[in-house]
């Protein structure tokens, strides 16, 4: 495949959506730690202030995760995409994309707060004493971004390495909490998995904002800092590597436990090994692809799946099921061939692959 054909397979709606909601990301959870420090007594973070950060960024990744879900995956963190792309799940073009669009998405939302809140250090001077004032002042007497947009750093009693593990661990209970929740096709979770991921997110804050400000993601880390430089001001100060590779190792510990430990894979009497969570990438974009599935559930595989979510394209339309193997799975034909009747059995019977046409339609027959 050509380059120019590789970048015309890219789904530009999904990466547009990674960079939307990555700058909305940054604003909102950044823009939570910049306000709610704001109306503090002073400059040391109160209980209450940790929680409405932790409560901001949590919930700012659960609503966008709902919002863009259906369109990207919603990944909106680096750290993630860097998971799918392990396990080959995507495109690694694409994941590239998702990447430099979820980096440029936080330097804009960045970039959006700070003209969000520019104005509060305007009547700063030395004699000012407010929080805002004293967080925001500069060795030259300067006055750069409010509370540095809520960059993260490395707290002085924090050792480098004792920030790495805490980032890299925070990473892990993320991802883990994602592809458990989100990705696996045992999960309780469904609809509800962005709540799970908010929660992951929040718990990760409530540890790491005392030590690190929390990063356990690259991109949200890159934004303030970027900024923060555009305005004169260095806060790429001691152990900023941290954020740049903790979350990285975190995320893939969490991928190989859950490919290792935790996915399922079962195989057919032709040898055909299907994993629960490659199944969608098993499905209907490809002749050879489709043929797979169909093998596997005449196999009797299907039995052993608690539920099979199939994007299926028909014509000019795209529908999305549920398999469930506790029911007949009608297979309804391309519209030209019509075979409406055509059903794949609980039972073992073979059906061969060669009876049905390209494009396959799964649908739950209540």
């Amino acid at each position: 495949m050509t380059c120019s054909e590789r970048l015309r397979s890219v789904d530009w709606r999904a990466v547009a959506a990674e960079f939307f909601a990555t700058t909305m990301f940054v604003w909102a959870g950044c823009g939570v730690a910049v306000t709610c420090q704001q109306w503090g007594s002073d400059l040391t973070l109160s209980a209450s202030e940790l929680i409405a950060i932790s409560l901001g960024f949590g919930l700012a990744i659960s609503t966008l995760a709902y919002g863009i879900g259906h369109i990207s995956g919603g990944h909106i963190n680096p750290a993630v995409t860097f998971s799918f792309m392990w396990m080959n799940t995507m495109d690694r073009i694409t994941c590239w994309f998702y990447i430099l669009a979820q980096f440029v998405g936080a330097w804009f939302g960045a970039l959006l707060l700070w003209g969000t809140t520019a104005s509060l250090v305007f009547n700063c001077n030395d004699e000012s004493t407010s929080n805002v004032c004293l967080a925001s002042r500069q060795p030259d007497g300067s006055y750069g971004p409010p509370f540095g947009l809520g960059a993260n750093q490395v707290g002085a009693d924090v050792t480098q390495w004792c920030a790495f593990i805490g980032e890299a661990i925070g990473t892990y209970v993320l991802v883990f909490t994602v592809l458990h929740s989100a990705v696996h096709t045992k999960s309780t979770a469904r609809n509800a998995a962005p709540i799970a991921i908010g929660w992951a997110v929040l718990l990760a804050h409530l540890v790491l904002v005392p030590l690190t400000g929390c990063g356990i993601n690259p991109a949200r880390t890159f934004g303030p800092l970027v900024v923060n430089s555009m305005a004169g001001v260095n806060k790429w100060t001691r152990g900023w590597w941290v954020y740049y590779t903790a979350p990285f190792v975190g995320s893939w510990f969490a991928t190989l436990t859950y490919q290792f430990i935790f996915r399922i894979e079962l195989e057919d009497g032709d040898g055909l090994r299907v994993t629960d969570d490659e199944v969608e990438d098993l499905i209907l974009t490809r002749a050879q692809r489709a043929r797979k599935v169909v093998r596997a559930l005449s196999r009797g595989v299907s039995k052993k799946l608690s539920s099979l979510k199939v994007d299926t394209r028909m014509g000019d339309k795209t529908e999305e099921s549920v398999v469930s193997p506790a029911n007949t799975v009608s297979v309804a034909i391309d519209e030209e061939l019509a075979h409406p009747d055509k059903t794949i059995p609980e039972d073992d019977q073979f059906v061969h692959e060669d009876d049905f046409p390209l494009v396959l339609l799964f649908e739950e027959c209540t």
